[in-house]
């Protein structure tokens, strides 16, 4: 009976990770062949142009520096390029002083860490400082420290050509999924504190830490998109063309991480009015209902009716007046509801990342098709005067 019941519960288990799996492989897809085509490419280069006969590092630094996400690439490469450059250092000097061995590997770890901690926190500077020593000590062989050097700096170098000017990832999509990644983790608390006030029962500190936490991680997400698409029209040239709009969209960001500040902080005062033992009102109530249920529609991705309608009843709700008597924690909680309403209204001044990324793509592809035309025209027109003066 028990390994009946074990074969059919674990299908429905594992279905859910399966599922999840699956859908982080379809995101990251792309960024894992540039991985892969950048190891290859390093190999090619170091192995059959260069003659090394064992490049092992420069396809493991070209992985490494562009990972499986997009990322801070650049920054990437030059920490691992300074991070090799300063183990190498350091196990040279503590060799030629120490020697080879049990203490002298433990001391060159220590120094060369302690060193990488003085300059950067980063950990891809600290880990390839550490294991550049270890390298250079373990395989002690002549040009061991020189030719792990040229490894990095091609296997870096090779890593920004894919990702940079090969085949360069498109800035809008990076930060439309940020966005609407913090979108969503606004409409979450909203919508735990709508319930909060719909039963008057304040939420846990659990789910309120919990909810705190998972918004905090979004931002922090998004901040991290702002700068990598900054940094995509900034070094890879066949984007940037798109640096008006990645400026646009860039004050949208901002302002929806001000509006996931105001949500927590909603989500407090909520907690401190139903704490008091006040009866929150049925309009607060349904105000911060309608609000969360509109973030979640941006969520989501809104048609242009949708952001019609989604833009007319914000603005209602941004617009109510305050009562001027009643407790001030609901008071409080009411001033926020309409701050998040205005900031909402900030939000939805810009068009959609992901629209806009697409109707560009659509604008482009048209520019395409009416340059072809034209040069097939003008191709048309030379050829038939052409025909005419042989004649």
């Amino acid at each position: 009976m028990i390994l009946h019941g074990s074969v059919n519960i674990r299908p429905v288990q594992l279905r859910p990770h399966l599922e999840a799996g699956l859908g982080r492989l379809r995101e990251h897809v792309w960024p894992i062949a540039q991985a892969a085509a950048a190891a290859g490419l390093a190999w090619w280069v170091t192995h059959d142009l260069l003659h090394h006969p064992a490049p092992f590092f420069a396809p493991i630094a070209a992985a490494i520096s562009l990972g499986a996400t997009v990322g801070r690439r650049w920054r990437n490469v030059v920490q691992m390029i300074f991070g090799v450059t300063l183990g190498i250092g350091v196990a040279e000097a503590v060799v030629r002083i120490a020697g080879t061995g049990v203490l002298p590997l433990a001391l060159i770890v220590l120094v060369t860490m302690a060193a990488a901690v003085l300059f950067s926190s980063m950990p891809m500077f600290v880990n390839q400082a550490a294991a550049s020593a270890v390298l250079v000590v373990t395989l002690r062989t002549n040009g061991v420290a020189g030719e792990r050097f040229v490894d990095a700096v091609i296997g870096g170098g090779c890593a920004l050509l894919i990702s940079a000017v090969i085949f360069p990832p498109h800035p809008l999509p990076v930060l439309a999924r940020a966005i609407r990644g913090a979108l969503d983790g606004v409409a979450t608390a909203l919508l735990g504190a709508a319930e909060a006030l719909r039963t008057a029962k304040p939420r846990d500190a659990e789910w309120t830490l919990a909810v705190t936490h998972a918004l905090h991680g979004q931002l922090a997400a998004l901040a991290g998109a702002r700068a990598t698409a900054k940094d995509i029209v900034k070094l890879a040239p066949l984007r940037r063309h798109w640096r008006p709009q990645i400026e646009r969209a860039d004050i949208r960001a901002a302002h929806v991480a001000l509006l996931a500040n105001t949500a927590l902080t909603l989500v407090r005062m909520a907690a401190a009015a139903l704490g008091a033992r006040e009866e929150p009102p049925l309009e607060l109530t349904e105000s911060v209902a309608q609000l969360a249920a509109a973030v979640d529609v941006l969520a989501q991705g809104a048609s242009p009716d949708e952001r019609a309608r989604v833009r007319t009843l914000v603005q209602r709700i941004a617009s109510e007046r305050t009562p001027l008597y009643g407790a001030p924690e609901l008071a409080a909680t009411e001033l926020q509801v309409r701050a998040a309403a205005k900031d909402l209204l900030r939000v939805m001044r810009s068009e959609d990342e992901a629209a806009a990324w697409r109707r560009a793509m659509r604008v482009r592809a048209a520019e395409r098709t009416e340059a072809a035309t034209e040069r097939a025209r003008k191709v048309a027109a030379r050829s038939g005067a052409g025909a005419l003066r042989r004649r």
